[in-house]
């Protein structure tokens, strides 16, 4: 730990950083639209259908929506990797890494 004038700075930072984030975030997410378009997007809350709704047939229609989504998922997956193999004419000497930009990283 730092002594003196800076360590005290340091310790204020981090007292406001533990405080202020919590705060922050309690703030953010206690609106009530928040709340509601969280729950709507994570469905938190599902209720038991109506029981006027016959299962038999809402399963099926959810298994061909599945069914549908599967073959969208699959042919975009095949355009992939026609795209994949279209842009694989680059050598690996031609790649540059992640850390490529930072100077001090260079290997000329």
């Amino acid at each position: 730990m730092a002594k003196g004038r800076r360590g005290m700075m340091l310790e204020g930072w981090k007292f406001s950083i533990y405080l202020g984030i919590p705060l922050l975030a309690s703030w953010y997410y206690s609106d009530p639209e928040r709340q509601k378009m969280s729950a709507d997007y994570w469905r938190y809350v599902t209720y038991p259908a109506n029981p006027n709704v016959n299962m038999k047939e809402k399963y099926i229609e959810q298994r061909k929506q599945y069914e549908e989504q599967r073959k969208v998922y699959s042919e975009q997956l095949r355009k992939l990797d026609q795209l994949a193999k279209e842009d694989d004419t680059t050598t690996t000497a031609d790649q540059k890494g992640v850390w490529s930009s930072l100077a001090f990283w260079r290997r000329d």
